[in-house]
Parts: C-alpha cells; structure tokens; sequence
C-alpha cells in the first residue's frame, strides 16, 4: 500500500509538474477575497487492488468517462480536482460513502491564490 501511495504522489508530481501545476499549501497563501465558485470538477486518476493506478485521460474536449482497467479488490482511490471551491463534498461508489483521505492546494498561475484542490 506504502509503495501505491509513494508511486500515486510522483506520479501525480509529473503530472502537475508537466502540466505547469503548482501545488501549494494552504499556509502559503494568504486569502485575499471571496473564493470563486467551482468552475471545473473531473476525476483525474483511478487506483485499486486488482486495476493498479490508471490515469484519467482529458483530450480536448473529449473526456474518458469510464475507466480502461478492470479495477476491483479491497481498497479503490479516486483523484479529483478541482477549480474553484465547491460549498459541500460528497462521494459514494456502489451505495457507499467514499472518505476524503486529503486534499492539497493548486496554484495554476503561480499567483499564491489557490485555484482549486487535488482531493483523494
């Protein structure tokens, strides 16, 4: 699980490193003013047991909308992100209620406003 986890953060590292992404933490930024409303919410990767980690692919404006792998076995993560602030969060997944495990700050303009957060 240790191993997942470490090769789940450099992965989403490259990722938001390539994607000119900066995540910050929220003791970095100062708040300034209200925060704007969520504008863009997507599941940016998927991992489990028997699936392994599978990346969520957005081309254009044509977004994967299922997963590639057959996940399955006792544990599923789910990576979302998001920009803007949404009031309230909630996931299920079969009928049960997912668990917020952490969410980190994104900084896309490098401005040390937060724009958004990677939830999983």
């Amino acid at each position: 699980m240790k191993k997942m986890k470490k090769l789940l953060s450099i992965m989403l590292l490259g990722a938001l490193l390539t994607a000119n992404v900066i995540p910050v933490s929220a003791a970095e930024v100062q708040p300034l003013a209200a925060a704007p409303a969520l504008t863009q919410f997507y599941v940016y990767s998927v991992s489990s047991e028997k699936g392994g980690t599978e990346i969520i692919e957005r081309p254009g404006s044509f977004a994967q909308v299922g997963t590639r792998l057959d996940h399955g076995g006792t544990w599923l993560e789910v990576v979302t992100t998001e920009i803007g602030y949404a009031k309230t969060r909630s996931a299920t997944f079969n009928n049960v209620n997912m668990t917020l495990v952490s969410k980190e700050a994104i900084d896309i303009d490098n401005d040390r406003i937060i724009d958004g957060w990677l939830c999983v």
